[in-house]
């Protein structure tokens, strides 16, 4: 049997070369790692330093990501950032263990979860109709027109602009 604790210290970000490991992967690794482990001591009552690769099939990785979501209320894209640092875990062990390259083939081919992307919604009006253009401040130049909200801006009803004259909106 081999143990999983010494390929946990090889295959962490920590071991990339510094130039290749942004700090929120490192932490995000780290945790998921942590979390992995003490999910298995609660399921098997072995504490992390003897677990070994048999320990971490396929269906326990899947109960654990199943943990992550009913449990800790994870939504799919942090279970999914969680699946790909175990994966990365186990395309190491994939190199170093090749007498547990079943198991580490069935636990890479763990698919992500699917889900659903949040509909950005624009409004029925372009924005330009929505402010009406006023004239500039009394003094200002004769004829000029400037909107009264920016195309990234929205309109605040009775705003004062740097001349001191009041913005006029659209009444919706």
């Amino acid at each position: 049997m081999s143990l999983i604790a010494p390929s946990c210290s090889h295959s962490s970000p920590n071991a990339w070369p510094s130039s290749a490991r942004p700090a929120h992967t490192v932490a995000s690794y780290r945790d998921t790692l942590r979390l992995l482990l003490g999910f298995m001591q609660q399921r098997t009552a072995k504490p992390p330093s003897r677990l070994g690769w048999e320990d971490l099939d396929a269906a326990v990785i899947c109960a654990f990501l199943d943990h992550l979501e009913a449990d800790r209320r994870n939504s799919p894209r942090t279970r999914n950032a969680r699946l790909t640092a175990i994966r990365s875990l186990f395309a190491y062990a994939a190199l170093h263990h090749p007498e547990h390259a079943a198991l580490i083939a069935r636990v890479l081919a763990i698919p992500l979860k699917r889900f659903d992307r949040a509909t950005v919604s624009f409004s029925a009006r372009p924005r330009s109709t929505r402010c009406w253009p006023r004239p500039i401040a009394p003094g200002g130049r004769a004829g000029a027109i400037t909107p009264c909200c920016s195309s990234r801006s929205k309109p605040v009803c009775g705003s004062q602009n740097s001349l001191g004259s009041t913005a006029v909106t659209s009444p919706d």
